[in-house]
């Protein structure tokens, strides 16, 4: 699991940088919302095709999303409910199922509404867990050896009231 997590950390970094080189030539009139304004804003990287790779990029990255998601929540549930390991990927495969008939049902416009929505509320539903974990973290009778350190717990607050700055002016 070490070397397929350290594998998904490089391809999904090197897949950044690709992505911050092709838009650093992006003109900065460029409504980042708007896909088909960045579509055609990427002319000058692809050309004709760019409609066509853009539109490839956000299912490959849609696609990519809804396995690493599912497949962290299905290692999640199995994982506490001490289900047997061999059953996680039934239980992937039950998660990923409404997010796949949603996608065939919905309108398009209906789902990225939905997305984003949920994207700042969950930021909100975290605000808890987030907590607790940082004060279970920093336990040493709980934690025993694996508790957090004094540098780990600054940047773990630092990045949780990071997350939850940009939850509210998501908002604003």
């Amino acid at each position: 699991m070490k070397r397929e997590t350290l594998f998904g950390a490089i391809v999904s970094e090197l897949l950044m940088v690709i992505v911050e080189m092709v838009f650093s030539g992006v003109p900065k009139t460029t409504d980042f919302a708007s896909a088909s304004q960045l579509s055609v804003a990427l002319d000058a990287v692809a050309g004709s095709f760019s409609p066509y790779l853009f539109g490839i990029g956000l299912i490959a990255a849609g696609f990519i999303a809804l396995i690493v998601i599912s497949m962290g929540s299905a290692w999640g549930v199995v994982e506490s409910l001490n289900i047997n390991k061999k059953h996680v990927f039934t239980v992937y495969v039950l998660e990923s199922l409404p997010a796949v008939i949603a996608g065939m049902i919905l309108p398009a416009d209906m789902l990225i509404n939905s997305v984003l929505y949920l994207l700042v509320i969950f930021v909100f539903v975290l605000i808890g867990p987030g907590v607790i974990m940082g004060i279970i973290g920093q336990n040493r009778k709980i934690m025993g050896k694996f508790y957090m350190k004094k540098l780990t717990r600054i940047f773990y607050w630092l990045s949780l009231i990071f997350v939850v700055f940009f939850g509210v002016l998501a908002i604003i």
